[in-house]
């Protein structure tokens, strides 16, 4: 009776051991895998992102570049009405840029959350350019007209016309631009990044750094309105999903394609 007992005591012992070193391999195994993990590579070129999107995903994503691009012209456009020696040729390609660049980040932070350093800093680049090349557009223009003013003999048209019911607007200094786009995204880069820390980091880095290059692009005059825009529309929409149980609280949200949808708000309505 006590060799049956030992029989079976030893048994169950080696079962016990065989059991736990195949849990150790796999533990080893798991370990060994979690070690080597790589996390996939993205490619967040813009066309690699527009494939990601179905049929109707890709009809969106035009209707609304086409959009945007209409929006940002007329609204280059009505500013170059008011404010005499405005850089319309610079700051309608930097409206452009824009817009392409913020739905392209749009796209990426609405399928992987990310937005990548690389299309932000070309963003940069290009908008700095064309600050440079907007600011000697006014000395040009300024200065062409100068010259034209004192080399050609002003005649006064028959019947002196009536004047105009308001004071001419004053043309815009050269100064200007590149001030009005450095106060954008300090005040912009400050607020989002007081914010950054505010919501104890709730609120991405990534949209920090994209909050002052949209500063930059849109200047102090647009900025505020932009964001504003885009805060609005998105807590909207974010109430509407918990509402709707499409989304929970803890649920990341994609800022960008708010803040996308606020800078064509804006530029509509500065068109207007």
């Amino acid at each position: 009776m006590n060799e049956t007992k030992n029989d079976t005591f030893d048994e169950n012992i080696n079962e016990i051991t065989d059991e736990t070193v195949e849990l150790t391999y796999e533990s080893t195994e798991n370990i060994e895998n979690i070690e080597n993990f790589e996390e996939p590579i993205i490619n967040f070129s813009l066309t690699a992102l527009f494939e990601e999107f179905g049929t109707l995903g890709k009809l969106v994503i035009l209707v609304v570049l086409a959009g945007g691009l209409v929006a940002a012209t007329m609204s280059v456009a009505a500013t170059g009405e008011n404010v005499p020696n405005f850089p319309i040729l610079s700051e309608t390609i930097s409206a452009w840029l824009t817009i392409i660049f913020l739905l392209w980040l749009a796209m990426a932070d609405f399928k992987h959350f990310k937005i990548p350093n690389k299309i932000l800093l070309a963003w940069l680049v290009c908008r700095v350019v064309l600050i440079v090349l907007a600011y000697g557009e006014v000395i040009l223009t300024s200065w062409i007209v100068d010259l034209f003013a004192q080399v050609i003999v002003h005649v006064p048209p028959y019947p002196p016309p009536s004047p105009p019911p308001y004071p001419p607007l004053p043309p815009i200094p050269p100064w200007q631009i590149p001030i009005n786009s450095a106060i954008g995204a300090a005040a912009m880069g400050i607020f989002f990044l007081i914010t950054y820390y505010l919501s104890k980091r709730t609120l991405g880095g990534g949209d920090v750094k994209l909050s002052f290059v949209l500063g930059l692009s849109l200047g102090i005059n647009l900025i505020f309105s932009a964001v504003l825009y885009g805060l609005i529309i998105c807590a909207v929409f974010s109430l509407g999903a918990l509402l709707l149980k499409k989304l929970n609280r803890k649920d990341p949200v994609p800022l960008v394609p708010f803040l996308f949808a606020g800078t064509v708000l804006t530029y509509l309505m500065n068109a207007l």
